[in-house]
């Protein structure tokens, strides 16, 4: 929403990250790499946007001479044949504007998260490569609200809208996957998202991907996170592979595409020795996830997310009540007010239930040093059914945008119902907590 004059609602690149840059004569934010290159960070206001966009539109959709992006190839026109070479024939106007249109999209969600990054011949002025990520602890795709989606399907064009959203199914299922394989990698909670990676065509060959992949490997070593992206196809997984680190973490097939084993997913762990950067050391449970698409490589782009939007949904089939509270046991030691005991917590702390049911995960026995609440001492905060361990969500407005952040922690009241409580009423109205 901050085309409205709320500010960034959405999130942003950590401080660690904004020093990476030194600001411009033109107030544009660049970083020189070196070999006469310098990454810019690309914004509604620049002067590079169209360009960048174009990149990634053009290497998306490939040619005569270049390779698509397999994945996002295959939800627009599924091939039997040659899957991972160059097009037969030119591009329709048709598949021009399709991807154009997923380029453009998806880089008003990146500019609005400060993650759309170019990579820029300073002798020619050319952008020669671009990407647009999501950093870590920003709204992803399926969290955004209906304000900013709107506003960015109406800036890529609402015709194309409806054919890429309602009429392309292939679309969803490879949402779907994503989500599958993003549960699989046991994700840290918070990491680097690579929605699109992509070197202009007629750069290709020169190590410009290299050199934009390495700088996106600074970005993630800055907060100390992960990175995660989906590729498919030897040539990709390899480029990813030597030039910036990346390991397989799962590989299986999307619908029918089952080329060397389908889709990949490949993770790049932080460089660093620093253990306190780190955002969350133990993996993320399944979560709501989805995404747009993905690929790779020096020529070839990278899209997806956990999120939804322009791809279908992924849900944990396991009960939010016990997710919530293991997601959150790491932080019980610093737990200052009295946890509000119930049939979940007990369940999972190894004290029998209603039902008889145990649980003996180890992690759990610091439940059973939390302090007992006095029952002669009523505490104001939410109702137990919306207490996270730590600290329930407090709305630093009741009304507007911030209402949706807490005043406490500075976190998203989604980050609470993933980690902490069912967020199904305003969290602002507090009531006292029977002892």
């Amino acid at each position: 929403m901050a085309h409205l004059g709320f500010g960034n609602t959405c999130g942003s690149t950590s401080s660690a990250v904004d020093a990476l840059f030194t600001r411009q004569p033109d107030v544009s934010m660049a970083r020189d790499v070196g070999g006469g290159l310098k990454v810019v960070r690309v914004t509604e206001d620049s002067l590079l946007l169209p360009a960048a966009i174009d990149v990634i539109a053009r290497s998306e959709c490939g040619s005569t001479t270049t390779a698509p992006d397999p994945l996002l190839d295959w939800v627009y026109s599924p091939r039997t044949e040659g899957v991972y070479t160059p097009l037969s024939q030119p591009p329709s106007k048709d598949r021009v504007a399709w991807f154009r249109w997923m380029a453009t999209y998806s880089a008003y969600f990146g500019m609005g998260r400060n993650g759309f990054y170019a990579l820029v011949d300073q002798a020619s002025g050319q952008v020669v490569a671009a990407t647009i990520t999501g950093p870590p602890g920003t709204i992803a795709f399926g969290r955004m609200s209906t304000g900013e989606m709107e506003y960015n399907l109406r800036k890529a064009g609402m015709a194309m809208a409806i054919e890429v959203l309602v009429h392309c199914r292939r679309n969803n299922v490879l949402g779907e996957w994503q989500g599958r394989a993003q549960e699989m990698a046991q994700l840290m909670k918070k990491h680097l998202y690579v929605l699109f990676f992509d070197t202009a065509p007629e750069w290709q060959g020169r190590g410009c991907g290299s050199v934009l992949l390495r700088f996106l490997g600074d970005v993630a070593d800055a907060d100390g996170v992960d990175s995660f992206l989906e590729t498919a196809g030897t040539r990709n997984t390899t480029f990813y592979a030597k030039k910036g680190g990346y390991e397989e973490v799962h590989r299986s097939p999307v619908a029918t595409f089952d080329f060397e084993g389908g889709g990949v997913a490949m993770r790049r762990l932080p460089r660093s020795n620093n253990i306190n950067q780190r955002h969350d050391q133990r993996p993320m449970l399944a979560v709501p996830t989805a995404s747009t698409s993905s690929c790779g490589g020096d020529n070839s782009g990278v899209c997806g997310g956990d999120n939804s939007g322009v791809c279908g949904t992924m849900f944990s089939p396991t009960s939010r009540a016990e997710s919530n509270i293991v997601a959150r046991v790491e932080k019980v030691e610093r737990v200052d007010a009295p946890l509000t005991r119930g049939p979940a917590v007990d369940r999972l702390a190894g004290r029998p239930t209603v039902d008889g049911a145990v649980s003996s995960h180890p992690e759990l026995a610091l439940l059973h040093t939390l302090p007992k609440p006095d029952p002669d001492h009523h505490e104001t905060q939410c109702a137990p059914e919306f207490v996270t361990a730590g600290h329930t969500f407090t709305a630093k407005r009741h009304m507007g945008p911030l209402a949706s952040w807490c005043r406490i922690c500075d976190h998203h009241q989604h980050e609470h119902a993933q980690a902490g409580g069912y967020l199904q009423r305003k969290c602002w109205d507090f009531r006292p907590v029977p002892a």
